[in-house]
């Protein structure tokens, strides 16, 4: 077992995740015809009260272990009976020997993935567990004192065994490994992310010892986020104030965009859904840049948030997809982007962006995070926070010596003013920010049906096209919020269409032409064209418009990023889960 997570460690400091081994289930049933409300917050793990261990929902006593095989006295959802009747006693063999504490195999090390152990759908399954571990290599260890011995640099996380967890509607409910999980949950409300090649300081490092270590210092979120080392964990939970952290101006190089000026625009968030108007709002934006034109694709910023469901297949199937998109749809201006992916170019300079980042973590406050982010969003993980200082280190990479404009819709604004500000108090040129308003084209007002039946998507067949518009929103007149008309305004604007064709009985006057968005709008509106004889014209010309995107997609890597786009999120799959 040490040989086999000592290769899995080997990749942490590339990848500064958690490690997912993804199984396929096996004779595991997915029963749904259960009852009780799934609650959106995870459930919190109760230690009983006993040695001075407080309990926060006063409940007592030490019941069976969710790990041992045995139910809770305390039934807090229909989840526990489940999985406990229908995972570990039908099946428990089968699960316990993915569990390295019981069976330290290494037969399932090759589907290791890394992940975020602060993953919203990681949740216990039990309402209590013991305070000591059971299984190797902490048996008979507190959890309260291996949560400590882990602040203090005394053990290092990496050494918890990987935890077995199956996913059930949504969620990723533990079955082995309860107390493995709330020690790492434990020990992440301090220690969000620190220096994977530090190896920590000892109780009683004196003042001497700590300034030794400045440059290996860690981050913890409390009331902000502050630069702290081991030794001043003690002073940090008084609540001291420690000073501010300098700022270092190390970043990561990325030298082969050369000096010129460059023109930014990120990548959208990946989701199950690649949307056309996405793809033609990057293109708009690219298209409106002057300098060297770059397309950032934030891949391992996507992990850190759970995008996609925080799966890299499924990231990089998106980012494909939506490649694929760009390069159909304007093929003369992608030849003149730089496509740079994050992932990749944080591999080229891992020391240099890491350090930037923690530098980034060092000098900033959760509030200034939490103004970061887009006016509907709250703050609700750790992982937003980690993304949101990579996107500090990745500005810094960008703007390092350069002049930069940075373009983004209304959504990312904040974000990238922060990004800007800490740029320019790091040394650098602080970048332009451009904001671009987002294009209007979802088929019915926001909030009405399902994202896949109202957006137009790259993936669409001719069927699909032809019933989304046949549905659309279309009122007779309303030229204010008429989706057909806009999606005819950006066929004009971004497939080399000369002209729109609404083909009419000559009883009901003949054809009608237009080469302009503002004369259909015109008439629209005097209700001289109506809704009938547009949105079969508009399906039409769309379905011709997607010709070149569709004979691309025949392509069998592209097969498979629409396969892993759609299936992913319907498979029931059984995992096992390494906390970091």
């Amino acid at each position: 077992m040490k040989d086999w997570w000592n290769q899995q460690m080997r990749h942490v400091s590339e990848q500064p995740r958690a490690a997912l081994v993804l199984l396929e289930s096996e004779g595991i049933e997915n029963n749904n015809n259960q009852t009780g409300d799934v609650s959106e917050q995870p459930t919190a793990l109760v230690l009983p009260e006993s040695e001075g261990i407080e309990n926060n929902n006063n409940q007592t006593g030490d019941v069976s272990m969710l790990d041992d095989g045995s139910e809770s006295e305390k039934e807090i959802h229909p989840i526990n009976t489940k999985l406990l009747q229908d995972v570990m006693r039908n099946f428990r063999q089968q699960i316990r020997q993915f569990d390295p504490s019981r069976s330290p195999s290494e037969k399932w090390s090759h589907l290791v993935q890394w992940f975020d152990i602060t993953d919203m759908r990681l949740r216990f399954a039990h309402s209590s567990v013991s305070r000591t571990f059971r299984q190797p290599p902490h048996n008979g260890y507190k959890l309260t004192e291996l949560v400590d011995s882990f602040l203090h640099g005394d053990e290092r996380p990496e050494n918890m065994p990987p935890l077995v967890a199956v996913d059930w509607e949504g969620k990723l409910w533990v079955v082995c490994g309860n107390r493995r999980l709330w020690t790492l949950r434990e020990f992440v409300r301090y220690w969000t992310l620190w220096d994977q090649q530090t190896t920590g300081l000892k109780r009683g490092s004196d003042d001497a010892a700590c300034d030794a270590e400045k440059q290996n210092h860690c981050i913890f979120v409390g009331s902000g986020v502050a630069n702290f080392c081991g030794c001043k964990v003690s002073a940090w939970r008084r609540g001291e104030d420690l000073g501010p952290a300098k700022s270092s101006p190390t970043h990561l190089k990325l030298d082969d965009l050369g000096n010129e000026a460059l023109f930014v625009v990120v990548a959208p968030v990946p989701s199950e859904l690649v949307l056309l108007s996405d793809v033609l709002e990057v293109l708009r934006s690219l298209g409106s840049g002057k300098g060297k034109r770059v397309l950032w694709i934030q891949d391992w910023s996507a992990r850190a948030t759970g995008a996609a469901g925080g799966s890299a297949e499924c990231i990089k199937a998106y980012y494909d997809l939506l490649l694929h998109g760009l390069h159909s749809v304007d093929p003369q201006l992608m030849s003149e982007v730089a496509v740079r992916w994050q992932g990749e170019a944080i591999l080229s300079g891992p020391s240099d962006y890491w350090t930037s980042v923690i530098n980034a973590g060092r000098q900033g406050s959760l509030e200034a995070i939490r103004g970061a982010l887009a006016e509907e969003e709250n703050l609700d993980s750790a992982g937003q926070v980690v993304a949101t200082i990579m996107h500090l280190g990745d500005v810094l990479a960008l703007a390092g010596g350069r002049d930069v404009v940075l373009c983004s819709g209304p959504s990312t604004r904040n974000l990238n003013a922060l990004a800007a500000k800490h740029a320019e108090s790091s040394g650098f040129s602080a970048p332009q920010i451009e904001t671009t308003e987002p294009l209007s084209l979802r088929l019915q007002a926001k909030g009405e049906g399902l994202e896949a039946d109202t957006q137009i998507l790259v993936t669409d067949k001719e069927m699909d096209i032809n019933r989304k518009f046949k549905k659309a929103f279309c009122e007779p007149g309303n030229v204010d919020f008429c989706p057909p008309v806009n999606w005819v305004e950006a066929l004009l604007s971004n497939f080399n269409m000369d002209e729109f064709v609404v083909k009419r009985k000559e009883q009901n006057g003949g054809d009608l032409e237009y080469s302009s968005a503002e004369r259909l709008k015109e008439e629209f509106g005097e209700e001289s064209l109506h809704p009938g004889d547009l949105k079969p014209s508009l399906a039409k010309a769309m379905n011709a418009a997607m010709l070149s995107i569709r004979d691309g997609m025949k392509k069998a890597d592209l097969k498979k990023a629409l396969k892993l786009c759609w299936v992913f999120f319907s498979e029931h799959k059984v995992y096992i889960y390494i906390g970091l």
